[in-house]
């Protein structure tokens, strides 16, 4: 089985990539979850992820519906991520 870890990160407005590239290379990390935001963020993770050949899963925020159960902070989505066999 493989091990899996999460890293949350969350780039500064000042952040050029250099940090996350580093901690994607020192890391091995070899996927980025990313809010689809259409923002900063964003455009600098689909750029750190093509220039390293990573990838890059966006999530949209749902429509509110009454039968859908969000995620709202990290720390959930974390707890939700661990529960999730991911084989």
């Amino acid at each position: 089985m493989r091990k899996t870890n999460f890293a949350v990160l969350n780039p500064s407005v000042s952040s050029n990539g250099k940090i996350e590239k580093a901690l994607v290379k020192k890391w091995d990390i070899d996927g980025v979850i990313c809010r689809q935001s259409g923002g900063r963020n964003e455009l600098l993770w689909h750029r750190i992820c093509i220039s390293m050949n990573i990838k890059l899963w966006l999530l949209k925020r749902p429509c509110e519906l009454k039968h859908i159960n969000s995620i709202d902070n990290y720390e959930t989505l974390i707890k939700r991520l661990k529960s999730i066999n991911m084989e």
